[in-house]
């Protein structure tokens, strides 16, 4: 769906959890951790390896990313994040919401990676959505932190709606929370008989925690379009969009030797719970790719 962004994440993907025997127990221990810059992340993996840095989508959290990281742990340490408004505080303040909360995000993002990128070198990043229009974001202000970026089916940019889209879509993830809220059946998705009960679980844990300020403000990307921001990105990237996606008549405009896009068949919005083994893959396979 062109610039209207339909979110896609409905229950009944395949169940993504995926088992690596060659995971050391100590390696699978999560360890939550409030960071430098007062935002909530859990780490895990390899104490000695290279920082990954995963960003959720929109009123998702951090938890989510759990089961799909399960096979990068065995080389990498993974840091998983709470966007600010989302998961564990901090919350958006007044002025934060009245001027810009998505900047706010980006500005998190960028000291985030700093921080990463000053213990361990140049992070490699995955962004989900409304997280990979932050990564993309943060890259451009900081590209000096980040290695390498994989973009899922990002949001995006505030000036790539068409009129009469963004509205709509935002009034859609109100009318979810409050479906959660209420536990109204007939205000939620569908449940599906493919997602694992952990994935489930996580999925609707993260609804009650949104900070709806973020939604109601309108500003849930920065303004730009995404085209013209990938061009000037100076790391490779790789975009990885559904099929179809909202970004299919957006992206071929792409002309950055550096950057890649893919379409992963038959996978919706949530590439990595739709399609788990492809997902996984293909972010591998770029991290680990000479340039």
């Amino acid at each position: 769906m062109r610039n209207g962004f339909k979110h896609s994440c409905g229950l009944g993907g395949r169940a993504w959890i995926l088992k690596d025997a060659r995971v050391p127990n100590s390696h699978q221990s999560w360890v939550r951790r409030t960071d430098s810059t007062g935002l909530s992340t859990i780490e895990a993996g390899r104490p000695d390896g290279p920082a990954m840095l995963l960003l959720h989508g929109l009123i998702e959290s951090a938890d989510t990313w759990r089961p799909i990281a399960q096979p990068w742990l065995l080389e990498r340490w993974v840091v998983a994040v709470d966007l600010r408004g989302h998961g564990q505080p901090p919350r958006f303040s007044d002025p934060d919401l009245a001027a810009d909360p998505a900047q706010v995000m980006v500005n998190d993002v960028v000291r985030l990676a700093q921080e990463l990128s000053s213990k361990r070198g140049p992070v490699d990043v995955v962004g989900h959505s409304l997280g990979g229009f932050l990564a993309l974001a943060a890259t451009l202000e900081s590209p000096a932190s980040v290695r390498r970026l994989v973009l899922e089916d990002p949001a995006p940019a505030d000036g790539d709606w068409l009129p009469g889209t963004k509205e709509p879509f935002l009034r859609e993830q109100i009318r979810m929370l409050d479906a959660f809220e209420t536990g109204d059946p007939a205000l939620r998705p569908p449940p599906g008989d493919r997602w694992s009960p952990q994935e489930l679980r996580r999925w609707l844990d993260a609804k009650p925690l949104v900070d709806r300020g973020l939604i109601t403000s309108g500003h849930v990307t920065s303004s730009g379009r995404l085209p013209e921001m990938v061009d000037a990105l100076q790391a490779p990237t790789l975009i990885l969009l559904a099929d179809p996606s909202h970004l299919d008549e957006m992206l071929p405009a792409v002309t950055n030797p550096l950057g890649s896009v893919e379409v992963v068949t038959g996978a919706g919005h949530c590439i990595h719970r739709d399609e788990p083994a492809q997902f996984h893959r293909r972010p591998s396979t770029w991290f680990d790719r000479g340039f």
